[in-house]
């Protein structure tokens, strides 16, 4: 007797061949597995963010599910041997999107969302919401809007505001202690501390998450140390954007990337943040441009890494115009083409960059 459904299955669903019984799906040429939807396991608990829809509404499903997760600018990573699709976003939430046939019911099919790793908050709201929300309208026949609903947040602008009723001395020593922070964080020993510290610089210098008014002081800050503890710092977060030993951990470099990012694009908007002055004294023009191209000539690996590359750039070009001669133009197109098809946000970030040249 064949006891292979009774398996199992908790973190991954089995592949066809080695699980249960699965019937055949008509896929798009999307990437999605095909003759590869199975049967939901006896010891499979679904998670929490799941929805059934009539098996009959599958292919437009799967039609439909690619560009939304392109409008959610997600590296996905789809599945050979079942028939789901491992996704990752610009804020490091990974989880997998998979594909069940209800066992008691052949014509009704599940969809999950796991999440793996990453802040939950950011994943539910801004990503399960979108997801399930196409998943109701084909699950009932209505037109899918071309872009996702985003949750509302507070933004910038209101934390300005905020910050509006403080006086400025007030604002400058928090940004000080916040830096000094960082700086013991960054330079610890524990990988835990290294990441939090990263986390925290990045949120400092986005102006979506801290307001234009602080981004704006750290920026001023990392381009411009006054004090050896600033120096330290920036010379510590350099090293993660310039040096790359196989050795150093990815989650670090990619928040490093980030946190310049951020910073490069603040202080191309601010007067009192020469960039040109910052690479004379930190790093040569030549060799932040070609540790930054290197992201964006391994798109198709690391897309989101060359998302922020192309941001830094276009920031850093946008102060130091004759930087546009040492890019490779070639590049940036191809990743330009792999944003329109897979990822908005990297089409965007190309899209701005090749605007300059």
């Amino acid at each position: 007797m064949d006891l292979s459904h009774l398996m199992p299955h908790i973190s991954k669903p089995l592949p066809a061949a080695t699980g249960a019984k699965g019937s055949s799906v008509v896929t798009p040429s999307s990437g999605w597995a095909v003759d590869k939807l199975t049967r939901l396991g006896y010891y499979h608990p679904l998670e929490p963010c799941h929805l059934d829809f009539p098996k009959a509404r599958l292919n437009d499903l799967l039609q439909k599910l690619p560009e939304c997760l392109r409008m959610l600018s997600c590296q996905v990573s789809y599945e050979d041997n079942w028939l789901a699709a491992a996704c990752k976003t610009m804020e490091q939430v990974e989880f997998q999107v998979s594909f069940f046939e209800d066992r008691k019911d052949t014509q009704v099919v599940f969809i999950e969302l796991q999440r793996r790793c990453g802040d939950s908050y950011v994943f539910h709201q801004d990503y399960v919401q979108p997801i399930l929300a196409v998943v109701q309208k084909v699950k009932h026949g209505q037109p899918v809007d071309a872009k996702p609903a985003q949750p509302s947040r507070m933004s910038g602008l209101d934390l300005d505001a905020l910050l509006a009723e403080h006086c400025d001395q007030a604002t400058e020593d928090d940004v000080t202690v916040a830096i000094e922070l960082a700086f013991n964080l960054v330079t610890a020993e524990r990988v835990d501390a290294l990441r939090l510290g990263m986390e925290s610089l990045e949120v400092l210098t986005d102006t979506s998450k801290t307001g234009m008014s602080t981004a704006r002081r750290v920026a001023r800050v990392l381009v411009l140390p006054a004090d050896e503890t600033s120096h330290k710092l920036v010379q510590t977060l350099l090293r993660y954007v310039t040096d790359e030993r196989e050795g150093q951990d990815a989650d670090i470099r990619f928040r490093a990337l980030q946190v310049w990012s951020n910073t490069w694009q603040v202080a191309a908007d601010d007067m009192e943040c020469p960039l040109e002055s910052f690479c004379d004294v930190f790093c040569s023009k030549d060799t932040l441009v070609r540790s930054l191209m290197s992201r964006v000539e391994h798109v198709r690996e690391q897309p989101h890494e060359a998302t922020l590359a192309l941001r830094g750039l276009e920031a850093l070009c946008r102060e130091m115009p004759h930087l546009l001669a040492e890019v490779s133009w070639p590049v940036v197109e191809q990743a330009k083409d792999l944003g329109t098809a897979e990822n908005v946000a990297l089409e965007r970030a190309c899209c701005k960059f090749l605007e300059a040249r």
